[in-house]
């Protein structure tokens, strides 16, 4: 596995708010030799090649640490391929079936885009409250092919080609009470979504849903004692879709 990336950050200060940029590019090539079944046979011997290459930008507007009210603003992309280059499958297996090798090439092409805002506001000295929300459209291209290598005969070639969009808004809602110098309480509820995604190992699949979280948490943060003990404690509860 040979993996790099670059990572580019920049900071602007604009009067009252800041300006941030961040820029990343990452390539992972991965080679994969192996003994799928295990044994002293070779039933089903797998060599796997694929790469990833990533690229992403993140542009915030946000308020300065000074500022009562902390937010932020802003926009994700993300492009990304993820290639299998290929899977091929041989052994024991698979001539017993009359075939020499399965092999499977795939590409999954994917445009990200978001956009977010978020924000602290005080309520009195002790009070805080956040809010926030996220909408997400993500664009998936799918090119791949399964091929049947047969002892006699021409291959088979089994293609797919599929294009999907999902989109979600999420969002954030916490709040949090100092009773004192010592003592913190919090909670909050979210929801967080993950893209839907292709079967690129194996083709003919249906497409995989997207997947939804809803996160309920609650909690406190402690100092007690003089700050000679240290006592946190958090509930959270999950609601996983898909």
């Amino acid at each position: 596995v040979e993996q790099w990336g670059v990572n580019l950050r920049i900071s602007q200060e604009l009067g009252s708010v800041q300006l941030v940029s961040m820029t990343s590019y990452r390539d992972t090539d991965a080679d994969y030799d192996f003994d799928q079944d295990a044994s002293s046979l070779p039933l089903v011997d797998a060599l796997f090649l694929s790469t990833t290459k990533s690229f992403t930008q993140e542009v915030q507007v946000q308020s300065m640490p000074s500022s009562p009210i902390q937010w932020i603003l802003g926009a994700f992309y993300l492009k990304s391929k993820a290639s299998l280059n290929p899977l091929s499958l041989t052994g024991l297996a698979f001539t017993g079936q009359g075939f020499l090798a399965d092999t499977r090439y795939g590409e999954i092409k994917t445009d990200s885009l978001a956009g977010y805002a978020q924000a602290t506001v005080p309520l009195g000295e002790a009070t805080e409250i956040t809010a926030g929300v996220r909408y997400t459209r993500d664009k998936k291209d799918f090119d791949a092919r399964r091929v049947l290598t047969p002892i006699v005969g021409d291959p088979i070639v089994l293609p797919k080609i599929d294009t999907e969009t999902w989109s979600k808004l999420t969002w954030r809602g916490a709040i949090s009470h100092r009773f004192s110098e010592g003592l913190n309480v919090f909670a909050s509820v979210s929801r967080g979504y993950k893209s839907g995604q292709f079967a690129i190992l194996n083709p003919a699949n249906a497409p995989i849903d997207p997947e939804t979280l809803t996160a309920f948490e609650g909690g406190f943060k402690s100092d007690l004692f003089d700050r000679r003990l240290r006592f946190n404690a958090s509930y959270f509860h999950y609601d996983h879709k898909n």
